[in-house]
């Protein structure tokens, strides 16, 4: 959040916190309520389903940020191979 302050000095700011679906679907839902205009989302749940639209936690995301004209962007490669030297 502190380098995205530094960019942009006078948006308002939102963190989120979850540790299940269903935190996470409150968390999404207070930043829509609180009208958003972007959701960052790095969250990790193994027992979620893959995040490209095809598992229920993924399509809720779709459905929500097309819904409300929010830019939802997801983090990819938290878990990958360490890189090739």
């Amino acid at each position: 959040l502190e380098i995205v302050h530094d960019m942009a000095p006078k948006a308002a700011l939102f963190y989120g916190s979850a540790t299940t679906t269903v935190n996470l679907a409150s968390s999404r839902n207070f930043m829509v309520s609180r009208g958003v205009d972007v959701i960052v989302d790095n969250m990790v749940f193994f027992d979620a389903g893959r995040f490209d639209g095809t598992s229920a936690v993924s399509r809720r995301a779709q459905q929500l940020a097309q819904s409300n004209d929010i830019a939802y962007v997801v983090s990819a490669g938290n878990f990958t191979a360490p890189p090739l030297n």
